[in-house]
């Protein structure tokens, strides 16, 4: 391995942007090698905007550059099984967006698969790394409430909240789970944090806006409201909701995300936007 981890980027979106390229710009250790995205202009703006050398619109074409030493994979869920794979079978390390595919079985053979590559390998949870919720962490496991019995987590967004009829992929049962996996997913894998592993589950999914195909036409959408029952295997329990058409969380403020964690000595609750500090 080089003396800087030599990374390659796959995916153009806000997110890729906003978090990785601006996150990682200029960090000790990493060079931001290459850029891959369908839409080469975009690409091409992203790689001058943040120096990255090689732009691709083929990721099969990047993932066969040998100078590089990790791919970080930011595209649409149903597009991760075959990108990291293709990505292992390069010898590459991994962080791919989460939720890590689209289907269980996928995820599977996708760890299945790094292991055999020996090859470091992670699915990112951004909330884990945002100091409200690591604080949250170190006081459950110093014990300031006790043995956990309860957990509480609703996080209610607007962005689905779109008046126009316009495309989002989110939504699109073919690609995506909604909601659930945009959000959810991030829910679920605090409860996991917080509580441990999760015996059972109990959900009900449902969408309740109109949602729009490729051409245009009304289609059947995943959903865009999640809630669900877990118990753990340390028998504590979780109430979990997420939402994405919700007035208080109107465009893209979490401001009325609470978390609320019930133990026999005490409670810890929190609520706000994590992400405004």
């Amino acid at each position: 391995m080089t003396e800087k981890v030599r990374i390659g980027l796959i995916g153009t979106s806000w997110w890729a942007e906003n978090f990785y390229l601006s996150n990682l710009q200029g960090y000790e250790g990493v060079e931001l090698a290459a850029i891959c995205g369908r839409n080469q202009a975009r690409a091409a703006e992203l790689a001058n905007k943040y120096g990255l050398a090689r732009v691709y619109t083929d990721y099969q074409e990047l993932l066969a550059n040998r100078e590089l030493d990790a791919a970080i994979v930011v595209t649409p869920e149903d597009l991760h099984y075959p990108m990291v794979m293709a990505a292992l079978d390069a010898g590459l390390h991994v962080i791919c967006e989460k939720p890590m595919a689209y289907t269980a079985a996928e995820a599977h053979e996708m760890l299945l698969k790094a292991e055999e590559a020996g090859v470091k390998h992670m699915v990112m949870f951004t909330n884990r790394w945002l100091p409200h919720y690591q604080a949250i962490n170190r006081l459950l496991e110093d014990g300031f409430i006790g043995q956990p019995y309860h957990a509480y987590l609703h996080w209610p967004t607007g962005w689905g909240r779109y008046p126009e009829e316009k495309y989002y992929w989110h939504y699109d049962p073919r690609r995506a789970h909604g909601v659930l996996s945009e959000l959810g997913a991030h829910i679920i894998d605090l409860a996991r944090w917080y509580f441990g592993e999760i015996a059972a589950v109990n959900a009900n999914l449902t969408s309740f806006g109109r949602r729009f195909a490729p051409d245009g036409s009304i289609m059947t959408a995943a959903n865009d409201s999640a809630f669900m029952i877990l118990d753990f295997a340390n028998g504590a329990h979780a109430s979990l909701h997420t939402s994405s058409v919700n007035l208080v969380g109107t465009g893209l403020k979490h401001t009325g995300q609470i978390t609320i964690l019930h133990g026999l000595d005490g409670t810890l609750e929190t609520c706000g936007d994590p992400w405004s500090n």
